[in-house]
């Protein structure tokens, strides 16, 4: 389990970041190799391995631990909230990163071409995420999350965010998820506020500088921190944006950059739209069978 948190954490925190598939795969190569190189408690790769249920331990290897993970969430999603979405690489791992930034109260950037799932994603975690409500026991004795939602534009002003953030602060975000077992739907110490930054491109090019403010609001208390004292903030938030931003932001926080989808995420996607229109939900048939073959090809 340890060996499996390690791999998920630095996949989180650092694989996400990458916007190409040519550097993910390559990060995961290189991740592998130092992992192998660096096993003190047995030999090598055998020992890998064996923690990880066989097989070589490579870039693969690494994929595949990361997608076990990111299935595993999605199971656990509200099922009406998934229900006609394709489960292509691209959702699944914005779900994965979203969820773990959110309850973790990691201040994360969604950054994508329209259309890649981005607010799909969070209508999903939102849906998911009803405390002692929600569909799933493993999320039961989290908090419920209450999205507060700044609408990002050229003509944007610090203020508007300010007013956000301090709705959140009143919210009382900061507990833990151990002290919520029992939660009520009506207590508003179960609640976590989640600040959604939306189309935050926009405003990073406002004249007014709104952005400004993030350079605070994102920031944990460094003075605590020094003291060996837990700091973390009151809130998460989540910033999405169909390009990246500047730095000074964008490296208070976790970023997903998310790849350009490839022929095989079009073709997955196709073909749960082609089953959900032409066969319902409860068909026993596939997409490929149904389909003339012409466009079987396509997909």
């Amino acid at each position: 389990a340890e060996a499996r948190a390690v791999v998920l954490a630095f996949a989180h925190c650092y694989h996400s970041r990458l916007a190409t598939e040519g550097d993910r795969a390559a990060y995961g190569s290189l991740f592998a190799r130092v992992w192998v190189g660096n096993d003190l408690t047995a030999a090598g790769e055998v020992a890998v391995a064996r923690v990880f249920g066989g097989g070589v331990v490579d870039g693969e290897w690494f994929r595949q631990v990361l997608d076990a993970e990111q299935r595993d969430y999605w199971r656990r999603m509200e099922p009406t909230a998934v229900a006609g979405v394709a489960p292509n690489e691209s959702i699944l791992e914005t779900v994965f990163v979203l969820l773990v930034s959110i309850l973790n109260k990691i201040p994360i950037f969604l950054v994508g071409k329209p259309g890649c799932g981005k607010t799909l994603a969070m209508q999903i975690i939102n849906a998911t995420l009803r405390g002692a409500d929600s569909h799933d026991d493993l999320f039961k004795a989290r908090p419920r999350v209450m999205v507060l939602p700044f609408q990002g534009s050229e003509d944007s002003k610090s203020e508007g965010i300010e007013k956000v953030f301090d709705k959140a602060r009143k919210l009382k975000g900061g507990f833990g998820f151990s002290d919520h077992k029992d939660n009520e739907s009506n207590d508003i110490s179960a609640v976590l506020a989640v600040v959604l930054l939306d189309e935050v491109g926009l405003a990073e090019v406002s004249r007014h500088n709104p952005l400004k403010v993030l350079h605070r609001t994102l920031e944990t208390d460094a003075l605590a921190e020094f003291r060996g004292e837990r700091s973390e903030l009151p809130y998460a938030v989540v910033g999405i944006s169909n390009w990246a931003l500047d730095a000074s932001k964008m490296n208070r926080a976790i970023t997903l950059n998310l790849p350009d989808p490839d022929a095989s995420g079009l073709r997955q996607t196709g073909t749960v739209i082609v089953e959900a229109a032409l066969l319902g939900d409860n068909a026993k048939t596939n997409a490929q069978e149904v389909l003339p073959g012409h466009l079987q090809d396509r997909l």
